[in-house]
């Protein structure tokens, strides 16, 4: 990389696709256990996604040191410590993707139960019929429901 604009698109592609691998990993996540773990498990990749860079980030500062040259009376590093990074980066990336395939088929099952018990059955017939609002669409004299959000604040009676 000669020019300083390399060195930007290098950095600025990987940046922009960790960020929306970290935006998108939630869902799966969540989709993939009981809706009652959703929690729990969001933690735990918040975690592990935490740990990840801290890991990498020390292995990929201290990969090039051994490597490093003096300039101007400062150690610097040097293009083969850079190279010897990116080796290691490319590698974990070919572990991740191995890894990745042969992550179990996604399993919806709890959800769909859910889903299933929430949904009337076509032999049941019609839910019966709402003789009042529920409590929490009650309306407040504003015209407005009973909790939602108006100018910055709740509005209640």
């Amino acid at each position: 990389m000669s020019a300083a604009w390399q060195t930007v698109v290098v950095s600025v592609v990987p940046g922009a696709g960790t960020g929306l691998a970290h935006s998108s990993l939630p869902a799966p996540t969540v989709g993939a256990v009981d809706p009652s773990q959703t929690g729990a498990a969001n933690g735990l990749n918040i975690l592990m996604r935490s740990i990840g860079t801290s890991v990498s980030s020390a292995v990929i500062g201290t990969a090039p040191a051994p490597t490093s040259v003096r300039s101007g009376g400062v150690e610097v590093p040097s293009t083969e410590g850079f190279r010897i990074s990116f080796a290691i980066a490319a590698g974990a990336a070919l572990v991740g993707l191995l890894l990745a395939a042969f992550l179990p088929p996604r399993r919806n099952t709890a959800r769909r139960e859910l889903r299933a018990a929430q949904t009337p059955r076509p032999d049941t017939g019609p839910p019966e019929p709402r003789t009042s609002a529920p409590r929490n669409m009650r309306r407040a004299p504003t015209g407005f429901p009973v909790g939602a959000l108006r100018c910055g604040g709740p509005v209640g009676i």
